[in-house]
């Protein structure tokens, strides 16, 4: 597969945001742990159920390139940087296209090791916010 230049992942990452604007949108569901546990039916470890849409994002995010393979994510996570973009969706409307690479790795690669976080960051706008964004940089 031909890596993508700037733009080309710009655009890849902005047709997602009609999609995810839609009121009908859907990440999927968290599922199991819906009974208390049973000798003859354990609880289940919670896990993500996700959406095609949700699958058509994730995919995209790495055949564009968006996930980046040498960074150390789980230490960004824990700078001012990441902090503002995760906690203010206003921050992210300001945001370069490294740092959205940057804040879509960690949260894809978060859900590796925190089922749900792709999912939760569909619920509270941010990966919205992320494709808003690429669309507004691509002007």
């Amino acid at each position: 597969m031909q890596k993508l230049d700037e733009r080309g992942r710009l655009e890849a990452l902005a047709a997602f945001a009609e999609k995810l604007r839609d009121k009908d949108a859907s990440f999927g569901s968290m599922a199991g742990a819906e009974h208390p546990g049973t000798t003859d039916h354990p609880v289940q470890i919670p896990f993500w159920k996700s959406s095609e849409l949700a699958d058509a994002f994730v995919k995209m995010t790495y055949d564009s390139d968006w996930v980046l393979g040498d960074f150390d994510w789980s230490k960004w996570l824990d700078s001012e940087e990441a902090n503002s973009l995760l906690k203010d969706q206003l921050a992210i409307s300001k945001a370069n296209p490294d740092q959205l690479r940057k804040l879509i790795t960690a949260l894809i690669r978060s859900d590796r090791f925190c089922e749900g976080t792709v999912l939760q960051a569909f619920e509270d706008g941010t990966m919205l916010a992320i494709a808003v964004r690429a669309s507004s940089l691509l002007k």
